[in-house]
Parts: C-alpha cells; structure tokens; sequence
C-alpha cells in the first residue's frame, strides 16, 4: 500500500478510512507507519517526528493504540474498535475467558489491579498493583493484543519534589472505560459474520497476500 504520511492529521486520517495500521513493523510488507513516513524525522522530538505521535493519540481518544499486530504496536480507529475487539475475543469478555481457562493467572492479577484503580495506571503502577513480578511484561502484552487493555496516555515519573525525571511509560486502562462498555461490546454475538466481513476487506486492501496469511495478520 503506498502512501506518504507527513503529520498527525494525516495518520488520523488514514487510520479512520482504513480502519487499522501497524506502528514500526508488519507482516504485510509496507503496511505500518514506519512504512508509510520519511526515516530522517523518526526520533528527532519534532512535530513531524511519528514517535511522538502516538503519546497524542493515546491520549485524545480518537484512535486506540497499543500491542496489538504480532504483538507489536499500532492503531484502531474509533468507529472499527467494536468490531476489532469482537473479533479478537472472540465474544468473551475477560472473566468469562479466565473461567474457561483462556487467560493466566497473571493476566487475572493484572486485569484486577485495573478494575479497582480508579484512574488509569502506569504500567509501573500496574506491575506493583497486581503484585506479577515475572511475566508482566508478557501477559501485558497479551491482554492488548486480546484488547482488554488499551493504551490512554503516556506520563513520566515524578520524584519527590514533584520534577518530573525518566522516558515517557504509558497507562493503561480497558477500552470500556475509555470508549464505553455498551460500544466495545456491540458487535458481540456476531463473530461468524465477522470473520468473513474482516477477511473480505482485508483481501481487498492487500490482493497479493494469501488469506491464511492476512488472518494470522490481523488475529495473532
């Protein structure tokens, strides 16, 4: 898929028309942001720069961003995210999963620690609320490719006297708290459907990829 992308506007843009777009890297050659934008502005702390990008777009809500191609980074629009997260669940909200023996228990411990915060966590936060040690990062990784976490913002640490130290870490939260429950769960009971629906479109947009090869693309 060949396309420039220049500014912020423009990845917005494209991800409300597509639907969905992979941050650094994907298994459909050239389709991810890295793909898609000049390499000279990459890191620079600019305006242009795509690694800012995503901090805004975590946190305004329009797009949501987090692990979510091959557990890697990347973007869903707002008005595909229903569909997306059905798919991806495959109909279970995550206490269902876990009574089905579908998610570990760290996933459990990690989900919990959300449930009970009252504002979004940072994923330091997270780690020391949930109380997982090893494989944090792992069933973290796993519960936003799964989508019941999503990425709303990004802080950085505070010391003592209230300056600001370290790289941005970004928080978290479910994206029925973030979206709405009734909206991300709308599309639940439809998987079937949607299974051919997301292989038809997706088979429009890349006609020279094979269909195991763009359903393993947009379910792992």
């Amino acid at each position: 898929m060949k396309r420039k992308i220049s500014t912020i506007e423009e990845l917005e843009s494209f991800v409300e028309e597509i639907g969905f777009l992979p941050f650094l890297s994907s298994s459909i050659s050239g389709f991810s942001l890295k793909d898609m934008t000049e390499e000279e502005f990459w890191w620079t702390g600019m305006e242009n720069d795509p690694w800012e990008w995503r901090k805004t777009i975590a946190s305004d809500g329009k797009l949501a961003y987090g692990k979510l191609f091959s557990k890697n980074a990347g973007f869903v629009s707002r008005a595909f995210y229903p569909e997306f997260a059905c798919f991806r669940r495959d109909g279970y909200d995550f206490d269902t999963l876990y009574e089905c023996g579908m998610a570990s228990t760290n996933e459990l411990r990690i989900m919990e620690a959300v449930w009970r915060a009252e504002r979004p966590l940072a994923s330091y936060e997270l780690k020391k609320a949930s109380g997982v040690v090893k494989g944090f990062d792992g069933a973290l990784t796993n519960l936003q490719m799964k989508t019941y976490l999503t990425v709303c913002g990004f802080v950085r640490k505070q010391s003592k006297m209230g300056e600001e130290y370290g790289w941005p870490v970004a928080l978290y939260t479910t994206p029925e708290r973030l979206f709405g429950e009734d909206y991300v769960r709308s599309f639940y009971g439809q998987e079937k459907h949607l299974k051919q629906a997301m292989m038809k479109k997706l088979s429009a947009l890349f006609p020279n990829e094979s269909e195991a090869a763009l359903f393993r693309f947009f379910k792992a």
